[in-house]
Protein backbone atom coordinates (compact mmCIF):
# COMPACT_ATOMS: atom_id res chain seq x y z
CA UNK A 1 0.00 0.00 0.00
CA UNK A 2 2.80 2.41 0.88
CA UNK A 3 4.53 1.80 -2.45
CA UNK A 4 1.25 2.36 -4.30
CA UNK A 5 0.58 5.62 -2.49
CA UNK A 6 4.12 6.77 -3.13
CA UNK A 7 3.70 5.99 -6.83
CA UNK A 8 0.38 7.83 -6.95
CA UNK A 9 1.89 10.86 -5.25
CA UNK A 10 4.77 10.83 -7.73
CA UNK A 11 2.31 10.62 -10.62
CA UNK A 12 0.27 13.54 -9.30
CA UNK A 13 3.43 15.61 -8.85
CA UNK A 14 4.58 14.78 -12.39
CA UNK A 15 1.20 15.82 -13.79
CA UNK A 16 1.23 19.08 -11.85
CA UNK A 17 4.64 19.85 -13.33
CA UNK A 18 3.35 19.03 -16.83
CA UNK A 19 0.55 21.58 -16.46
CA UNK A 20 2.75 24.42 -15.24
CA UNK A 21 2.24 27.37 -17.55
CA UNK A 22 -0.62 25.69 -19.46
CA UNK A 23 -2.67 26.49 -21.33
CA UNK A 24 -0.53 29.07 -23.05
CA UNK A 25 -2.61 31.29 -25.34
CA UNK A 26 -0.93 30.78 -28.70
CA UNK A 27 -0.40 33.73 -30.97
CA UNK A 28 -3.49 34.02 -33.12
CA UNK A 29 -3.36 33.69 -36.88
CA UNK A 30 -5.72 36.58 -37.57
CA UNK A 31 -4.80 40.24 -37.67
CA UNK A 32 -7.11 41.47 -34.91
CA UNK A 33 -6.64 41.41 -31.13
CA UNK A 34 -9.62 39.80 -29.40
CA UNK A 35 -11.66 41.22 -26.54
CA UNK A 36 -14.63 39.75 -24.71
CA UNK A 37 -16.76 39.34 -21.62
CA UNK A 38 -19.26 37.00 -20.00
CA UNK A 39 -22.96 37.91 -20.01
CA UNK A 40 -26.38 36.43 -19.32
CA UNK A 41 -29.06 36.31 -22.03
CA UNK A 42 -32.83 35.69 -21.77
CA UNK A 43 -34.48 32.64 -23.29
CA UNK A 44 -38.17 31.92 -22.81
CA UNK A 45 -38.94 32.14 -19.12
CA UNK A 46 -35.32 31.63 -18.11
CA UNK A 47 -31.82 32.77 -19.04
CA UNK A 48 -28.38 31.34 -19.73
CA UNK A 49 -24.75 32.37 -19.54
CA UNK A 50 -22.74 33.20 -22.65
CA UNK A 51 -19.22 34.25 -23.51
CA UNK A 52 -18.95 37.01 -26.14
CA UNK A 53 -15.75 37.60 -28.15
CA UNK A 54 -15.10 40.35 -30.69
CA UNK A 55 -12.32 41.94 -32.78
CA UNK A 56 -10.75 44.87 -31.02
CA UNK A 57 -8.14 47.47 -31.80
CA UNK A 58 -5.78 49.89 -30.13
CA UNK A 59 -3.61 49.64 -27.04
CA UNK A 60 -5.02 47.04 -24.66
CA UNK A 61 -2.32 47.42 -22.05
CA UNK A 62 -4.68 49.23 -19.68
CA UNK A 63 -7.40 46.60 -19.92
CA UNK A 64 -7.78 43.61 -17.64
CA UNK A 65 -7.99 40.06 -18.96
CA UNK A 66 -11.09 37.92 -19.33
CA UNK A 67 -10.62 35.01 -16.86
CA UNK A 68 -10.19 31.82 -18.86
CA UNK A 69 -12.66 29.72 -16.85
CA UNK A 70 -14.52 32.58 -15.20
CA UNK A 71 -13.89 34.76 -12.20
CA UNK A 72 -13.02 33.63 -8.67
CA UNK A 73 -14.70 30.61 -7.10
CA UNK A 74 -16.97 30.19 -10.11
CA UNK A 75 -13.97 29.80 -12.40
CA UNK A 76 -12.42 27.22 -10.10
CA UNK A 77 -15.67 25.26 -9.96
CA UNK A 78 -15.92 25.37 -13.77
CA UNK A 79 -12.40 24.00 -14.09
CA UNK A 80 -13.00 21.25 -11.54
CA UNK A 81 -16.23 20.18 -13.27
CA UNK A 82 -14.40 19.20 -16.45
CA UNK A 83 -12.38 16.45 -14.76
CA UNK A 84 -15.49 14.97 -13.15
CA UNK A 85 -17.01 14.29 -16.57
CA UNK A 86 -14.44 11.59 -17.28
CA UNK A 87 -14.30 10.39 -13.65
CA UNK A 88 -10.81 11.74 -13.06
CA UNK A 89 -9.64 13.75 -10.05
CA UNK A 90 -10.17 17.51 -10.24
CA UNK A 91 -6.42 18.04 -9.89
CA UNK A 92 -6.21 17.28 -13.62
CA UNK A 93 -8.09 20.46 -14.56
CA UNK A 94 -7.83 22.63 -11.42
CA UNK A 95 -4.97 24.63 -12.95
CA UNK A 96 -7.29 25.94 -15.68
CA UNK A 97 -8.85 28.37 -13.19
CA UNK A 98 -5.57 30.33 -13.15
CA UNK A 99 -4.91 30.09 -16.89
CA UNK A 100 -4.56 33.06 -19.20
CA UNK A 101 -7.11 33.60 -21.95
CA UNK A 102 -5.17 36.21 -23.93
CA UNK A 103 -8.48 38.10 -24.28
CA UNK A 104 -8.89 41.71 -23.18
CA UNK A 105 -11.86 42.26 -20.89
CA UNK A 106 -14.40 44.70 -22.38
CA UNK A 107 -11.89 46.42 -24.68
CA UNK A 108 -13.59 48.55 -27.37
CA UNK A 109 -15.10 46.84 -30.40
CA UNK A 110 -13.43 47.46 -33.74
CA UNK A 111 -16.14 48.91 -36.00
CA UNK A 112 -17.57 46.32 -38.37
CA UNK A 113 -19.71 45.07 -39.79
CA UNK A 114 -18.46 41.61 -38.77
CA UNK A 115 -20.00 38.19 -39.34
CA UNK A 116 -21.53 36.67 -36.21
CA UNK A 117 -21.22 33.07 -35.04
CA UNK A 118 -23.52 31.78 -32.27
CA UNK A 119 -21.84 28.61 -31.04
CA UNK A 120 -23.11 25.64 -29.01
CA UNK A 121 -20.86 23.50 -26.81
CA UNK A 122 -20.77 19.71 -26.77
CA UNK A 123 -22.23 17.21 -24.31
CA UNK A 124 -20.47 17.89 -21.01
CA UNK A 125 -18.85 21.08 -22.27
CA UNK A 126 -19.34 24.69 -21.26
CA UNK A 127 -18.94 28.19 -22.68
CA UNK A 128 -15.31 28.44 -21.58
CA UNK A 129 -13.55 25.21 -22.61
CA UNK A 130 -13.26 26.23 -26.27
CA UNK A 131 -12.25 29.82 -25.58
CA UNK A 132 -8.87 29.69 -27.33
CA UNK A 133 -10.27 27.96 -30.43
CA UNK A 134 -13.03 30.56 -30.67
CA UNK A 135 -10.47 33.31 -30.00
CA UNK A 136 -8.57 32.06 -33.03
CA UNK A 137 -11.69 32.33 -35.19
CA UNK A 138 -12.52 35.77 -33.78
CA UNK A 139 -9.03 37.06 -34.60
CA UNK A 140 -9.84 36.87 -38.32
CA UNK A 141 -12.77 39.25 -37.83
CA UNK A 142 -15.81 37.55 -36.30
CA UNK A 143 -18.08 38.27 -33.35
CA UNK A 144 -18.78 35.07 -31.41
CA UNK A 145 -21.43 34.25 -28.82
CA UNK A 146 -20.64 30.97 -27.07
CA UNK A 147 -23.72 29.66 -25.28
CA UNK A 148 -23.70 27.72 -22.00
CA UNK A 149 -26.77 25.50 -22.02
CA UNK A 150 -29.16 24.86 -19.13
CA UNK A 151 -30.53 21.44 -20.11
CA UNK A 152 -28.07 19.56 -17.90
CA UNK A 153 -25.60 18.93 -20.72
CA UNK A 154 -23.10 21.53 -19.50
CA UNK A 155 -20.32 20.36 -17.19
CA UNK A 156 -21.67 22.97 -14.81
CA UNK A 157 -23.58 26.22 -15.08
CA UNK A 158 -25.30 28.74 -12.84
CA UNK A 159 -29.01 29.49 -13.10
CA UNK A 160 -30.50 32.98 -12.96
CA UNK A 161 -31.35 32.51 -9.27
CA UNK A 162 -27.72 31.72 -8.48
CA UNK A 163 -28.21 28.00 -7.97
CA UNK A 164 -25.76 25.59 -9.59
CA UNK A 165 -26.86 23.14 -12.26
CA UNK A 166 -24.54 20.19 -12.66
CA UNK A 167 -24.03 17.81 -15.55
CA UNK A 168 -26.86 15.30 -15.81
CA UNK A 169 -29.47 17.49 -14.11
CA UNK A 170 -31.84 17.15 -17.07
CA UNK A 171 -35.29 18.64 -17.58
CA UNK A 172 -38.42 16.50 -17.53
CA UNK A 173 -38.68 14.72 -20.87
CA UNK A 174 -35.07 13.60 -21.14
CA UNK A 175 -32.64 14.25 -23.97
CA UNK A 176 -35.23 15.17 -26.63
CA UNK A 177 -36.60 17.93 -24.41
CA UNK A 178 -33.07 18.99 -23.56
CA UNK A 179 -32.04 19.25 -27.20
CA UNK A 180 -35.07 21.42 -27.93
CA UNK A 181 -34.11 23.67 -25.01
CA UNK A 182 -30.54 23.90 -26.30
CA UNK A 183 -31.78 24.87 -29.78
CA UNK A 184 -34.04 27.55 -28.28
CA UNK A 185 -31.11 28.98 -26.31
CA UNK A 186 -28.90 29.07 -29.40
CA UNK A 187 -31.65 30.86 -31.33
CA UNK A 188 -32.03 33.27 -28.39
CA UNK A 189 -28.34 34.13 -28.70
CA UNK A 190 -28.96 35.00 -32.34
CA UNK A 191 -32.00 37.07 -31.34
CA UNK A 192 -29.76 39.03 -28.96
CA UNK A 193 -27.73 40.22 -31.95
CA UNK A 194 -30.84 42.07 -33.13
CA UNK A 195 -31.47 43.60 -29.69
CA UNK A 196 -28.59 45.94 -28.95
CA UNK A 197 -29.39 46.33 -25.26
CA UNK A 198 -28.62 42.64 -24.59
CA UNK A 199 -25.02 42.72 -25.80
CA UNK A 200 -21.98 44.62 -24.49
CA UNK A 201 -21.72 48.28 -25.60
CA UNK A 202 -20.89 48.65 -29.28
CA UNK A 203 -21.08 44.95 -30.12
CA UNK A 204 -24.56 44.83 -31.66
CA UNK A 205 -23.85 47.79 -33.96
CA UNK A 206 -20.73 46.00 -35.24
CA UNK A 207 -22.69 42.86 -36.20
CA UNK A 208 -23.59 42.11 -39.81
CA UNK A 209 -27.11 40.66 -39.64
CA UNK A 210 -26.75 39.35 -43.19
CA UNK A 211 -23.90 37.14 -42.00
CA UNK A 212 -25.45 35.50 -38.96
CA UNK A 213 -24.29 31.89 -38.51
CA UNK A 214 -25.03 29.08 -36.08
CA UNK A 215 -22.48 26.45 -35.17
CA UNK A 216 -21.40 23.91 -32.65
CA UNK A 217 -19.03 21.17 -31.58
CA UNK A 218 -20.17 17.56 -31.12
CA UNK A 219 -23.65 17.72 -29.48
CA UNK A 220 -23.63 21.39 -30.39
CA UNK A 221 -24.05 20.42 -34.04
CA UNK A 222 -27.49 18.79 -33.65
CA UNK A 223 -28.38 21.78 -31.49
CA UNK A 224 -27.51 24.11 -34.36
CA UNK A 225 -29.33 21.97 -36.94
CA UNK A 226 -32.51 21.91 -34.88
CA UNK A 227 -32.42 25.71 -34.52
CA UNK A 228 -31.62 26.24 -38.20
CA UNK A 229 -34.46 24.03 -39.41
CA UNK A 230 -36.95 25.71 -37.06
CA UNK A 231 -36.23 29.14 -38.55
CA UNK A 232 -37.57 30.56 -41.84
CA UNK A 233 -35.27 30.22 -44.83
CA UNK A 234 -32.93 33.18 -45.05
CA UNK A 235 -32.71 33.72 -41.28
CA UNK A 236 -29.17 32.39 -41.12
CA UNK A 237 -26.28 32.59 -43.57
CA UNK A 238 -24.86 29.17 -42.75
CA UNK A 239 -23.79 26.52 -40.24
CA UNK A 240 -20.28 25.74 -38.96
CA UNK A 241 -20.16 22.21 -37.52
CA UNK A 242 -17.14 20.66 -35.81
CA UNK A 243 -17.17 16.87 -35.30
CA UNK A 244 -20.99 16.81 -35.41
CA UNK A 245 -22.50 14.11 -33.15
CA UNK A 246 -25.61 13.87 -35.33
CA UNK A 247 -26.35 10.39 -33.99
CA UNK A 248 -27.47 12.14 -30.79
CA UNK A 249 -30.59 13.48 -32.53
CA UNK A 250 -33.52 11.55 -33.99
CA UNK A 251 -33.06 10.29 -37.54
CA UNK A 252 -36.04 12.32 -38.78
CA UNK A 253 -34.37 15.48 -37.43
CA UNK A 254 -31.15 14.88 -39.37
CA UNK A 255 -32.24 17.23 -42.14
CA UNK A 256 -30.03 19.56 -44.12
CA UNK A 257 -30.70 23.21 -43.20
CA UNK A 258 -31.79 25.80 -45.79
CA UNK A 259 -28.29 27.31 -45.95
CA UNK A 260 -24.67 26.32 -46.67
CA UNK A 261 -22.80 24.19 -44.13
CA UNK A 262 -19.10 23.70 -43.44
CA UNK A 263 -18.27 20.51 -41.57
CA UNK A 264 -14.87 19.48 -40.20
CA UNK A 265 -14.28 15.92 -38.99
CA UNK A 266 -11.51 14.63 -36.73
CA UNK A 267 -9.49 11.50 -37.45
CA UNK A 268 -11.77 9.32 -35.30
CA UNK A 269 -15.02 10.69 -36.75
CA UNK A 270 -13.69 10.22 -40.28
CA UNK A 271 -12.64 6.65 -39.50
CA UNK A 272 -16.12 5.85 -38.15
CA UNK A 273 -17.44 5.04 -41.62
CA UNK A 274 -20.48 3.12 -40.37
CA UNK A 275 -21.64 5.36 -37.52
CA UNK A 276 -20.41 8.94 -37.00
CA UNK A 277 -19.40 9.91 -40.54
CA UNK A 278 -22.50 8.88 -42.60
CA UNK A 279 -24.92 11.45 -41.10
CA UNK A 280 -22.39 14.23 -41.75
CA UNK A 281 -22.02 13.05 -45.35
CA UNK A 282 -25.80 12.98 -45.80
CA UNK A 283 -26.36 16.44 -44.33
CA UNK A 284 -23.60 18.05 -46.39
CA UNK A 285 -24.63 16.31 -49.61
CA UNK A 286 -28.18 17.68 -49.25
CA UNK A 287 -27.18 21.15 -48.08
CA UNK A 288 -27.21 24.34 -50.11
CA UNK A 289 -24.52 25.13 -52.65
CA UNK A 290 -21.35 26.45 -51.09
CA UNK A 291 -21.20 23.57 -48.59
CA UNK A 292 -18.34 21.19 -47.82
CA UNK A 293 -17.33 18.31 -45.57
CA UNK A 294 -13.63 17.94 -44.83
CA UNK A 295 -11.46 15.64 -42.78
CA UNK A 296 -9.03 17.80 -40.80
CA UNK A 297 -6.03 15.50 -40.89
CA UNK A 298 -4.32 15.02 -37.53
CA UNK A 299 -7.17 16.43 -35.45
CA UNK A 300 -8.95 14.70 -32.57
CA UNK A 301 -12.32 15.48 -31.03
CA UNK A 302 -10.56 17.57 -28.39
CA UNK A 303 -8.88 19.82 -30.95
CA UNK A 304 -12.18 21.66 -31.47
CA UNK A 305 -11.98 22.78 -27.84
CA UNK A 306 -8.80 23.75 -26.00
CA UNK A 307 -7.92 20.31 -24.60
CA UNK A 308 -4.64 19.84 -26.54
CA UNK A 309 -3.00 22.77 -24.74
CA UNK A 310 -4.26 22.11 -21.22
CA UNK A 311 -1.00 20.32 -20.40
CA UNK A 312 2.23 19.25 -22.08
CA UNK A 313 1.65 17.55 -25.44
CA UNK A 314 2.96 14.17 -24.32
CA UNK A 315 0.39 14.14 -21.51
CA UNK A 316 -2.60 15.12 -23.62
CA UNK A 317 -1.67 12.69 -26.38
CA UNK A 318 -1.32 9.86 -23.84
CA UNK A 319 -4.95 10.30 -22.75
CA UNK A 320 -5.98 8.59 -25.99
CA UNK A 321 -4.89 5.33 -24.37
CA UNK A 322 -7.64 5.91 -21.79
CA UNK A 323 -10.20 6.48 -24.53
CA UNK A 324 -10.11 10.26 -24.19
CA UNK A 325 -9.46 11.88 -27.63
CA UNK A 326 -7.99 15.05 -26.15
CA UNK A 327 -5.35 15.81 -28.77
CA UNK A 328 -4.71 14.67 -32.31
CA UNK A 329 -1.49 13.54 -33.92
CA UNK A 330 -1.11 16.77 -35.87
CA UNK A 331 0.99 19.73 -34.79
CA UNK A 332 -1.18 21.81 -32.46
CA UNK A 333 -0.59 25.25 -33.97
CA UNK A 334 -1.14 24.03 -37.53
CA UNK A 335 -4.38 22.32 -36.53
CA UNK A 336 -5.61 25.43 -34.73
CA UNK A 337 -4.73 27.59 -37.73
CA UNK A 338 -6.65 25.28 -40.06
CA UNK A 339 -9.74 25.51 -37.84
CA UNK A 340 -9.44 29.30 -37.82
CA UNK A 341 -8.76 29.87 -41.51
CA UNK A 342 -11.48 27.50 -42.75
CA UNK A 343 -14.02 29.13 -40.44
CA UNK A 344 -12.93 32.63 -41.48
CA UNK A 345 -13.25 31.78 -45.16
CA UNK A 346 -16.71 30.33 -44.72
CA UNK A 347 -17.98 33.15 -42.51
CA UNK A 348 -16.73 35.72 -45.00
CA UNK A 349 -18.51 34.21 -47.98
CA UNK A 350 -15.75 32.24 -49.70
CA UNK A 351 -17.00 29.15 -51.54
CA UNK A 352 -15.59 26.37 -49.36
CA UNK A 353 -17.32 23.87 -51.67
CA UNK A 354 -15.04 24.76 -54.57
CA UNK A 355 -12.34 22.22 -55.37
CA UNK A 356 -9.75 25.00 -55.35
CA UNK A 357 -10.42 25.80 -51.68
CA UNK A 358 -8.99 22.56 -50.25
CA UNK A 359 -6.03 22.84 -52.59
CA UNK A 360 -4.80 25.73 -50.47
CA UNK A 361 -5.31 23.88 -47.16
CA UNK A 362 -2.83 20.96 -46.88
CA UNK A 363 -4.53 19.50 -43.78
CA UNK A 364 -7.93 19.16 -45.48
CA UNK A 365 -9.03 15.89 -47.05
CA UNK A 366 -12.12 16.38 -49.18
CA UNK A 367 -15.11 14.16 -48.35
CA UNK A 368 -18.06 16.10 -49.84
CA UNK A 369 -18.15 19.22 -52.00
CA UNK A 370 -21.22 21.29 -52.95
CA UNK A 371 -19.71 24.13 -55.04
CA UNK A 372 -21.73 27.14 -56.00
CA UNK A 373 -23.00 27.42 -59.54
CA UNK A 374 -22.91 30.62 -61.49
CA UNK A 375 -26.57 31.25 -60.62
CA UNK A 376 -26.21 30.59 -56.90
CA UNK A 377 -26.95 33.56 -54.67
CA UNK A 378 -25.35 33.73 -51.21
Amino acid sequence: MGVALTGLAAGVTAFQLSTRGFPRPLETGGRYPVAGCDIRLPSGEGSFRARVLWPSAGDHSAEGELPYMGAGDDGQAQADSLAGLVRLPSILTAHLAQASSGIRLNAPVLPGPWPVLCYSHGYGGNAQMGTLVLREIASYGTIIIAVEHTDGSASRTVRADGSVQRFGDRPVGGRATGLALRAAELAAAADAVRESSLLPPGVASACDLRRLFLGGHSYGAPTALLALNAAPAGTYAGALLHDPALVMMNADEQTAPPCPVLVLLSDEYTASSDYLRPPAVAITSAASEGSALYHLIGSAHGNYVDAPIWAARVVMRSLARLGIPASGAGEQVQTLRAIGTTAAAFLNGIDVGAASFAAGEPLLETLVLRPRTASAVR
